[in-house]
């Protein structure tokens, strides 16, 4: 319509693209082998951005479920597994109150029950930022670096590790890790957010060979630790 006020948005949003720039993939899952940036590398870098230019998010869900499956243990039994699908809807205001929005799916999964929809709400916030500010993934000088393979990534997981050791732990490992954590006293819901969630994985049978080993020995320690202060 003509002489229709244009709202501030349509100016802030591409300043802000311009001040974001890439925001790199510097996480990786070891146990599946990608890389990733968490949502805090993202809302980190969009904080002080948002601040200067006098913006601010407003996201909501717009649609969410939550299925309850059963899966079979690998030492028998069945276990509960909760998958929860959702659809955010995320604003970017400016001062003037104009906005635009765009919405994302997220999915996420979890043994606990706890955190499926935390996963899915972070996972979708993170897509609806990247979509909505075309977010890159990294410089164009620092492709070369980024773009590793996924044999590259088994070949090198935590500080140079052999190809073998990168290998799945087995349940020789996952037997000693079940062992130990019952003599400290954990649950396998202490064992997944205390332990396993250091690796980004659910079940210890997804830790890798150099993996399980260190947690074998933190366990080890600990427990070693625990007898002293016994005997003490």
């Amino acid at each position: 319509m003509a002489g229709a006020k244009i709202g501030l948005i349509y100016e802030k949003v591409p300043r802000l693209m311009e001040a974001i720039g890439a925001i790199p993939k510097t996480g990786v899952n070891r146990a599946q082998h990608y890389r990733f940036r968490a949502v805090e590398d993202v809302l980190n870098r969009l904080y002080p951005i948002l601040v200067e230019h006098r913006c601010f998010l407003a996201p909501s869900i717009r649609a969410h479920e939550v299925a309850v499956l059963t899966e079979k243990r690998p030492t028998g039994g069945d276990r509960a597994v909760f998958h929860s699908r959702l659809t955010l809807e995320l604003a970017i205001y400016a001062e003037d109150g104009s906005h635009v929005c765009v919405a994302a799916a997220g999915e996420g999964i979890d043994y606990g029950g706890d955190k499926a929809s935390n996963k899915a709400m972070s996972a979708a916030f993170k897509y609806a930022l990247g979509f909505a500010l075309c977010i890159p993934y990294m410089e164009v000088e620092e492709s070369d670096a980024e773009s590793r393979t996924t044999t590259q990534l088994q070949a090198e997981p935590r500080g140079g590790t052999s190809e073998s050791e990168a290998q799945p732990c087995g349940e020789d490992r996952v037997g000693r890790i079940r062992e130990l954590a019952s003599q400290l006293g954990l649950t396998a819901q202490d064992v997944r957010e205390k332990i396993l969630a250091r690796y980004e994985v659910q079940r210890a049978a997804e830790l890798t060979v150099a993996q399980a080993e260190e947690v074998i020995s933190r366990l080890r320690a600990k427990l070693s630790e625990r007898q002293a202060q016994q005997t003490f």
